[in-house]
């Protein structure tokens, strides 16, 4: 099914931030779950990101990505998955992370897919979307790839093998149709091994990849890991220079040069 099938409903409103800050979106999914995310509108013609925090975390992890999207003229819509943060209402009931089991995390797959379809009403079209998920969001990512959306390109940040039940490798197993970024730190060592392997899979698989390897941390925390923040750095080349057919299949050392 794909991501417009999913959809969201019509009812949709924002709640601004203080001047110059991204307003506060919020949205349903298909199943019911009233979603939140801080939205940032692009500069003309320029990518989106859709941003997909860890378990246990929130769209405010972000804060230092986003900054520098906005600074360059990218939009984001950095959401809340359902059971964190400001999303915490499905079916009209409360709902919380820490009680999911397997289907339930991956479930969370309809949360991207519905910021998809969000963007869609702010006429932003799913071409113009890169998916940015670090650790479970990842994993997810893929899986709405998989599932049908088809974004400009995926940047996976300390994706795993299996997160709560969401496997990643599954989604290397044909052609993604776009391309990924993918990043791990050696400190990571699931992260690491799992990275490594999915990038292998990507090359058997034809899937035009760039891996990254991160000065440290998980997820997000790569991204101010160094200094100059070399990871953000890595991830705008890589976007800048995503036209169809464009990206050849690369990998990166773990000193951060090409190999």
């Amino acid at each position: 099914m794909t991501y417009v099938a999913q959809g969201i409903t019509a009812l949709i409103f924002f709640a601004c931030l203080p001047a110059g800050a991204a307003e506060t979106a919020r949205f349903d999914t298909s199943d019911g779950c009233r979603l939140e995310a801080f939205y940032q509108a692009p500069s003309i013609g320029a990518y989106v990101f859709v941003n997909a925090h860890g378990l246990g975390s929130g769209k405010g992890e972000w804060g230092v990505l986003d900054a520098e999207l906005k600074k360059r003229g990218y939009g984001y819509l950095s959401l809340d998955f359902r059971g964190h943060g400001g999303s915490l209402e499905c079916g009209g009931v409360r709902t919380d992370y820490r009680a999911f089991d397997a289907a339930g995390w991956r479930s969370l797959s309809g949360d991207i897919r519905a910021a998809a379809g969000f963007l869609k009403t702010k006429g932003i079209p799913a071409e113009k979307l890169l998916l940015c998920g670090a650790s479970i969001g990842a994993n997810l990512s893929l899986k709405a790839v998989v599932e049908g959306l088809r974004p400009a390109g995926v940047i996976l940040l300390s994706p795993g093998l299996v997160y709560a039940g969401v496997r990643a490798d599954d989604f290397f197993k044909a052609d993604l149709g776009v391309p990924v970024f993918i990043a791990a730190s050696r400190d990571d060592d699931y992260s690491w091994q799992s990275a490594e392997h999915l990038s292998e899979l990507a090359r058997i698989s034809g899937i035009r990849y760039v891996f990254r390897a991160g000065a440290g941390g998980h997820g997000v925390n790569m991204l101010t890991a160094e200094k100059p923040p070399g990871m953000i750095e890595a991830i705008m080349a890589w976007a800048k220079r995503l036209k169809p057919g464009s990206m050849k299949r690369k990998t990166e050392k773990v000193d951060g040069s090409a190999g």
